[in-house]
């Protein structure tokens, strides 16, 4: 039974070295969070309770960052009642009352079986989003751009209970959805009674590939047997369909393959950065 797996999952694994196979691609979308900022609020240095008037703060709040004057940001750990809320650390500004004040999330989880992303739509602006480093998300919270109608810049930041997460910047002020393009995990099989996740159109590929592997795995007094570059047959036999069939699977996409390249002035871009450029969005 371990020769079968390994043999299984060797044949899976070059499969999945040809590329990203249209299987494997899914599509979603995050749900971006509105800001709230109604009323004013009361803060106290070297305390992290947060007096409200004129507030209705819910407990849906509690994991959001609040932000009041300078650009410090603190978490909401926790919702005491419409007008009280803890943030974490403790206030560092000057004490002040009927501050300014912003709530807004900026972290998002992305979907659970994600492996990578392809790419994040503004919908809004009809372009992509400029993935950065997370060392550099820091350098964007400035007063002016600190919140905006639509993010333009995404970051992966941390996990929640195994799950990737994501920060936008500037963070979303309304309520709206934020499409993503991405590969998924593949399952892999435990047991002979996992489903292999493979379309049908790959079963011939993949019994071919078992063959391979199989025949590669006998022991050498049973290998000595098999006729003369049968071994190989079996091997380049395997490759050729896996080509073929890479082949139909990429025709599929043709026509539609991202533009990556070098851009000045465009989205704010710097010269030299890297932007990706989606297919044409038709004239509604």
């Amino acid at each position: 039974m371990r020769g079968f797996l390994f043999s299984l999952m060797s044949v899976l694994k070059s499969i999945r070295r040809m590329g990203c196979w249209s299987f494997y691609q899914g599509k979603s979308q995050i749900v971006l969070v509105d800001q709230y900022s109604a009323g004013s609020v009361s803060v106290t240095q070297d305390s992290g309770t947060v007096t409200g008037s004129g507030t209705t703060w819910t407990a849906g709040m509690v994991g959001r960052k609040f932000r009041a004057a300078g650009n410090e940001v603190y978490t909401i750990t926790a919702r005491n009642s419409n007008t009280e809320i803890v943030v974490s650390p403790v206030y560092q500004g000057a004490s002040g009352s009927g501050l300014t004040y912003v709530i807004f999330q900026d972290t998002y989880d992305l979907p659970s079986d994600v492996d990578s992303v392809t790419g994040w739509w503004n919908a809004t602006n009809q372009q992509w989003l400029r993935p950065i480093e997370a060392s550099a998300l820091w350098d964007c919270q400035n007063g002016s751009n600190f919140t905006s109608s639509w993010p333009q810049k995404i970051t992966q930041y941390g996990y929640n209970n195994g799950v990737p997460q994501v920060v936008v910047w500037p963070a979303p002020e309304t309520r709206a959805l934020l499409p993503i393009l991405y590969t998924r995990q593949a399952l892999n099989p435990t047991g002979p009674a996992s489903v292999i996740d493979l379309p049908s159109k790959m079963d011939a590929v993949l019994v071919q590939g078992m063959v391979y592997f199989m025949k590669g795995r006998l022991p050498a007094a049973f290998r000595e047997q098999l006729a003369s570059g049968d071994l190989e047959h079996e091997r380049n036999r395997f490759y050729e369909m896996l080509r073929e069939e890479w082949s139909r699977d990429t025709a599929i996409l043709r026509g539609t393959e991202y533009d990556i390249a070098p851009a000045f002035g465009v989205g704010g871009y710097a010269s030299g950065d890297v932007w990706i450029a989606g297919p044409a969005i038709a004239a509604p």
